[in-house]
């Protein structure tokens, strides 16, 4: 799910088209992700066999660094007292 958040923030209009074509094309049908990828790089003229490759099929999750990271107060506690 983290891949296809990553796609959907970074190539919007495209990942949103890539997706209506593919519930368009398999609709009430059995679909792999190698078809999803397909669809995706077939729809975005891009090639992103090495993005699903890395975030898809190989085990593990990403090692994740955070820098420079403030916090914010977003809104008051809302426990009761």
């Amino acid at each position: 799910m983290l891949f296809f958040h990553m796609l959907r923030q970074n190539w919007h209009e495209n990942f949103v088209r890539a997706l209506r074509q593919f519930y368009k094309q398999f609709k009430f049908k059995q679909a792999t992700l190698q078809i999803c990828s397909q669809t995706i790089n077939a729809t975005s003229g891009q090639d992103f066999s090495a993005q699903f490759e890395q975030w898809v099929h190989r085990a593990g999750a990403p090692d994740l660094l955070l820098r420079d990271a403030e916090t914010e107060r977003t809104r008051k506690d809302l426990s009761s007292k």
